[in-house]
């Protein structure tokens, strides 16, 4: 159980996360593999003088729908060379801030410097410096980032240091998932190029079609792996049982089957194209019928 007295909870930014530097009158936003990310959050031309001090800080590129919420989708398909959707620039910790390193002070400390330059950060219209989660345990910082419609909650341990590029257990992130059943409509192979399972072709009820959803991979292993090949051989079809054209990355060695057994998947819900987003198999649901689901469920 995590309580408030050792713990500190912010909401988990759907984005992409990147060290912010402002040092000799300049900015820079580089990515975690060290990529140049300046150009994708305009408006930033002030924030040297605003700030009126050199720092580097920890923050997250997101992008936001018009309910306030990240969209992950919009911003991985701006990269792609989508829509240029207006990115945000979300600070969470402050790491080197005139001339000092914090990255061995406890996070109270660090929160402490960041709350005494939040004020400047946020006069510049990209940048957001989110508020700590008024929580008292884990559990209820869940619920008030479920309430947000946030990804989730990074519990911090308040005397905690920063350490950059490593997993540390001062820091817990948990994730919503959302489980949803849906009906295997095709497979494809492994990369060994055998009958063995590569990953799953779902989805849900269209009329007398499926509305496709996406591949599953991950969870696809063992027992239910041997079961379901050796069930899917039996319902193969020539046809594509989804509606519309699917992309070459899908049916490429597709194996298509009958609609006939339904799974159940969790996943972090729709990207933008409407597919499932980091869907894992977590059975086979013996109790359920392609006909007891809708295109909703």
């Amino acid at each position: 159980r995590l309580t408030a007295a050792a713990w500190a909870f912010e909401l988990k930014w759907d984005g992409y996360r990147a060290l912010v530097g402002v040092v000799g009158g300049e900015v820079r936003i580089t990515s975690r593999g060290g990529h140049d990310l300046t150009d994708r959050v305009p408006g930033l031309e002030a924030l040297p003088g605003e700030l009126g001090v050199d720092a580097v800080l920890d923050a997250e590129l997101v992008a936001l729908g018009e309910d306030g919420r990240a969209r992950f989708g919009a911003l991985a398909a701006r990269e792609a060379g989508g829509e240029d959707v207006p990115v945000s620039l979300v600070v969470f910790d402050a790491l080197w801030v005139d001339g000092t390193s914090l990255l061995r002070t406890r996070w109270e400390r660090r929160r402490e410097v960041l709350d005494e330059l939040a004020p400047r950060l946020r006069r510049l219209d990209p940048v957001i410096v989110p508020e700590v989660l008024e929580a008292d345990s884990g559990a209820e910082a869940l619920d008030l980032a479920r309430e947000q419609g946030a990804e989730g909650v990074v519990a911090k341990k308040r005397d905690s240091s920063y350490r950059p590029g490593r997993r540390t257990t001062g820091w817990v992130k948990e994730k919503f998932w959302t489980s949803t059943e849906v009906v295997v409509g095709g497979w494809r192979p492994g990369r060994s190029g055998s009958r063995g399972l590569g990953s799953l072709l779902v989805g849900v009820p269209d009329g007398d079609r499926l509305a496709y959803l996406g591949r599953v991979g991950s969870g696809l292993t063992g027992a239910v792996a041997d079961e379901l090949a050796d069930e899917l051989d039996g319902l193969a079809r020539k046809r594509s049982p989804f509606r519309g054209e699917l992309g070459r990355d899908v049916t490429r060695d597709a194996r298509w089957v009958l609609p006939r057994i339904v799974v159940e998947v969790r996943h972090h819900g729709l990207t933008d194209h409407g597919h499932l987003r980091h869907p894992s198999l977590r059975g086979i649901r013996r109790d359920k019928l392609p006909g007891d689901l809708t295109t909703g469920s």
